[in-house]
């Protein structure tokens, strides 16, 4: 008798999907997974994909990196947000942010940017950073973070180094060069 139910549930026709589309719940289903596909491929390409700037590599080597994925910079390109920018011994870069920001990575700089609701978050890691912050909208800062130092700009010309002493105790230095902080 189970064998006889096994072949019968395999006699009956297959629905087609034209004949599916028929059916009511059928714009559902598929309206549901349009929906549930437009969102994974937004969720993919969304915030963290929209350029925040450019990289330009003045000379030496320059490289960009994403996701331990790192790339040389030759010649200009997009940086997106939550891409590090590094730049090895002998070379120096320019971040040019859609503010108008202009950021100059020193040799042996590490920087980290990612554009936030209230603004450019800048991590330095290591080296000098050189930063002419553009005027920033209200209720909007640049915020550099360096080692346990968080300094807030509102649009200046200012240099931010992160030194190591030979006791292993790193230290943040902040040169105003025009404006405040």
């Amino acid at each position: 008798q189970r064998d006889r139910e096994l072949t019968s549930s395999r006699r009956q026709p297959a629905v087609s999907f034209f004949q599916f589309l028929r059916r009511p719940l059928a714009f559902a289903t598929i309206g549901a997974a349009v929906v549930a596909l437009a969102v994974g491929i937004w969720m993919r390409t969304g915030p963290a994909s929209r350029a925040i700037g450019m990289v330009s590599c003045l000379y030496g080597m320059v490289a960009v990196q994403d996701n331990g994925t790192s790339r040389a910079v030759s010649e200009p390109v997009g940086l997106k947000s939550g891409q590090r920018v590094m730049t090895r011994s002998g070379s120096k870069a320019q971040i040019l942010l859609t503010d108008r920001s202009r950021l100059i990575p020193d040799p042996r700089t590490t920087v980290q940017i990612a554009q936030t609701r209230r603004g450019p978050r800048i991590l330095l890691a290591q080296g000098t950073l050189g930063i002419e912050a553009a005027k920033q909208p209200p209720g909007k800062s640049m915020t550099i973070e360096a080692s346990h130092t968080h300094v807030k700009v509102l649009g200046t010309k200012l240099d931010v180094r992160l030194v190591e002493k030979p006791s292993g105790i790193r230290q943040t230095r902040v040169r105003v060069l025009s404006g405040s902080v």
